[in-house]
């Protein structure tokens, strides 16, 4: 009887304890969470964040910065190749523009000789045949000229120019009281820049008194 006593206290105090109600925790993170801070934390906190965004906004910058720069650095140098090549192709036809020019004058010349008493009879034939060959000279003289000066060659103008041994370079002297002295009397050879740089000299006969 003692026993059934007994247990029935026990069972009496585990039921108690089963329906006693039990104390919340506090959690951990809310009692550390901002709206549970301090104003000062807060404050503290809030200047921390605005200067970490200042470190990563200058950060930002300093990236978009190097980046433009190294963005016109190698336009700068693709450019550079690009006119290096078109130099080396422009100087390599220089010649051919040179031919070209000599194959007119010398045109030139044989249609006005032809004009002799003595070429009479044999001038109608030539001269279809010479103006034909002319024109088409011209034509390919002309369409190569103007490629060239589109991507700038630029021919050196001389006459009535002082000489100048930058540009000039003297072959032939004549002495002509009539014109300054140094002063070029006719050219030579042409010579040309290319995008305001000097490609070529020009061969020039200069008065020397």
């Amino acid at each position: 009887m003692i026993k059934n006593q007994h247990k029935d206290v026990e069972d009496a105090i585990k039921l108690l304890k089963e329906h006693q109600p039990q104390k919340k925790e506090k959690s951990s993170n809310n009692s550390q969470g901002p709206l549970n801070q301090s104003k000062e934390e807060q404050e503290q906190l809030i200047c921390e964040l605005i200067t970490k965004n200042e470190e990563l906004t200058n950060m930002l910058k300093c990236l978009q910065a190097e980046f433009e720069n190294y963005k016109k650095r190698t336009d700068r140098e693709t450019e550079q190749k690009q006119e290096l090549s078109n130099l080396k192709l422009i100087s390599s036809l220089l010649p051919l523009l040179d031919s070209f020019e000599s194959a007119i004058t010398q045109i030139n010349f044989r249609i006005s000789e032809s004009e002799s008493p003595k070429e009479q009879n044999t001038k109608e034939q030539d001269t279809k045949k010479q103006d034909s060959t002319l024109s088409g000279m011209k034509l390919i003289y002309t369409q190569l000229k103007t490629l060239l000066e589109k991507e700038g060659l630029k021919r050196i103008i001389v006459a009535d120019k002082r000489f100048d041994p930058y540009y000039h370079e003297v072959l032939m002297q004549e002495s002509r009281p009539e014109i300054d002295d140094e002063v070029i009397i006719h050219e030579l050879s042409p010579g040309y820049t290319f995008k305001g740089s000097l490609l070529r000299t020009s061969k020039v006969c200069i008065n020397k008194k």
